[in-house]
């Protein structure tokens, strides 16, 4: 099906089964078009070319030469307090729609940053997990860590750094905060924390305890 301007130049098209693939297509060319629908179900948008990322072909691929035809916007129209979402899911059964508890260490989700590297598009320089942490209870009773993690100079695949952990505890350094709010470990010659402040405020440092007296005995620094 093609859509003609009105100088009979072909500005768009719809075409079934292209070249002998089993798919939809619509635009003008392979690699400038509006996408494809092909027979196993992958959706490709922007382009009619499908990519793989890690050795796999995602199901659904955004794929664009420029800022607005590289990006994904979802919003929220509404008169209330709700925003827009991205949900990820994640069951033990290999039924889809089938609801089977999931296991410690399990992920539920990631989002992570690709990049070519000249020869194929599997470089992971950084990444976000949400992992499971502790015993599912049932309902309504996930514990989970949030894990950050970056790829260092030389290294192969991304290393965690930071994880908040179903307490709320914050390690640095460490996947084990250990009731400690925030942790931060350090195996190497660099210093632990530095703060540096280039304001006239008078304060480098300002911790504030409790005034409770019943608490006192627990305000103190320790130097190994």
């Amino acid at each position: 099906i093609g859509f003609y301007n009105s100088g009979s130049t072909l500005a768009d098209q719809i075409t079934f089964n292209p070249g002998g693939v089993e798919a939809i297509r619509m635009g003008d060319t392979v690699t400038n078009g509006g996408g494809e629908v092909n027979r196993t179900g992958r959706v490709l948008m922007g382009s009619t070319l499908s990519v793989d990322v890690e050795a796999q072909a995602s199901r659904l691929q955004v794929l664009g030469a420029n800022t607005a035809d590289g990006a994904i916007s979802v919003g929220m129209f509404s008169n209330d307090a709700e925003g827009a979402k991205l949900k990820f899911l994640k069951s033990r059964n290999t039924t889809i729609g089938s609801n089977t508890i999931i296991q410690d260490g399990d992920q539920l989700g990631s989002i992570q940053f690709h990049a070519a590297d000249g020869g194929d598009f599997v470089s992971r320089g950084a990444a976000i997990y949400a992992v499971v942490n502790g015993t599912i209870g049932g309902a309504n009773d996930v514990p989970t860590d949030l894990i950050f993690g970056t790829c260092a100079d030389g290294a192969g695949s991304d290393a965690e750094r930071m994880r908040i952990d179903s307490a709320g505890d914050v390690g640095i350094g460490t996947t084990s905060p250990s009731n400690n709010r925030l942790a931060v470990v350090n195996s190497t010659s660099q210093n632990v924390v530095r703060i540096d402040n280039t304001n006239s405020s008078p304060y480098g440092l300002q911790i504030n305890f409790s005034t409770d007296t019943d608490n006192n005995s627990n305000h103190f620094f320790i130097a190994n």
